[in-house]
C-alpha cells in the first residue's frame, strides 16, 4: 500500500500521482500509480494500480523500436520521393539542355533555337541562350552583305583595271604611231634640207 504522504497528495491535488517503488516480499520494482476515486464530486477514495518496471521498460524499448522503425520507414520513403523529385526537376532538365546545346550548329543550321519546356527551370537559360544565337545570326547575316558588296566591289574594280590595261594598250599604239610620226618628220626634214642645200649650191 502507498504511504499516507502520497495518498494524502493525490487527495488533495485531485489528480494520479506515479513513482517507482520496490516489492519488499519479491524485491521486484514495481510502477506504481495512484489514481483517485471521485463520487459526486469527492474524493472517496484512490485506486492503486502497480506495474512491473521490468514491463514498463520491455514495453518502452518495444515504443522506441516502433518508433525508430516506423522513422527509417519515413526517412526512406522521403528519401526516395525526393530523389525522384530530384530526378524529375533537376537531372532530366539538366540532361535535356545539354542535348539541345550539343544540337546548336550554326554551318549546319543557323535558324535552330534551343526550344522553349513549360515548367522548366532553366527557361531563362534557355531564353538567354536564343538570344544570342538570334544576334549571331544577325552579326553573320551582316557579314555574308559585306562579302557580297566585297564581292560586286572586286568585280567593278577588275573591270576597271581591265578599261584601264586597254587604255594603257591604246596610248602605247598612239604613243608608238606618235613616234614613227616624229621619226618620219625628222627624215623629211633632212631630206628636205639637203635638197635646200643641193639647190642653193647649184644657183651659186
Amino acid at each position: 500500500l502507498p504511504r499516507y504522504s502520497y495518498l494524502q497528495k493525490v487527495i488533495e491535488i485531485g489528480d494520479y500521482q506515479a513513482q517507482e517503488t520496490v516489492d519488499t516480499t519479491t524485491a521486484t520494482e514495481i510502477y506504481d500509480i495512484l489514481f483517485p476515486v471521485i463520487v459526486e464530486g469527492q474524493i472517496v477514495g484512490a485506486l492503486q494500480l502497480g506495474y512491473s518496471m521490468e514491463n514498463v521498460k520491455t514495453e518502452v524499448e518495444k515504443n522506441n523500436l516502433k518508433i525508430l522503425l516506423w522513422g527509417t520507414f519515413i526517412l526512406g520513403l522521403l528519401s526516395f520521393s525526393l530523389r525522384k523529385a530530384l530526378k524529375k526537376q533537376i537531372i532530366k532538365p539538366i540532361v535535356d539542355l545539354e542535348s539541345d546545346i550539343k544540337a546548336i550548329s550554326i554551318e549546319d543550321d543557323i535558324d535552330y533555337r534551343l526550344p522553349k519546356i513549360e515548367n522548366d527551370p532553366f527557361l531563362l537559360l534557355r531564353q538567354a541562350i536564343n538570344k544570342n544565337l538570334d544576334k549571331s545570326q544577325e552579326y553573320f547575316a551582316k557579314m555574308l552583305d559585306n562579302q557580297d558588296e566585297l564581292y560586286a566591289a572586286n568585280e567593278e574594280l577588275e573591270a576597271v583595271v581591265g578599261q584601264l590595261s586597254a587604255s594603257e594598250e591604246e596610248l602605247q599604239a598612239q604613243y608608238e604611231e606618235i613616234q614613227d610620226y616624229a621619226e618620219k618628220m625628222k627624215a623629211l626634214k633632212e631630206k628636205y634640207t639637203l635638197a635646200v642645200e643641193v639647190t642653193d649650191s647649184v644657183v651659186w
